[in-house]
């Protein structure tokens, strides 16, 4: 659940991506008041 409504359109565009980078969705994410922080879990914790 996302309040307020409109996060669909992060995942709608973010679908479209051919290589998810973080730059894609900071820019995605910017105009619905998005910020993402941190690295990826890849980076972060690695398996």
């Amino acid at each position: 659940m996302f309040t307020p409504a409109g996060m669909e359109r992060f995942f709608d565009e973010s679908a479209t991506l051919s290589s998810p980078q973080p730059e894609a969705f900071t820019r995605i994410g910017a105009p619905l008041g998005m910020d993402v922080i941190g690295p990826p879990l890849a980076q972060s914790d690695p398996l």
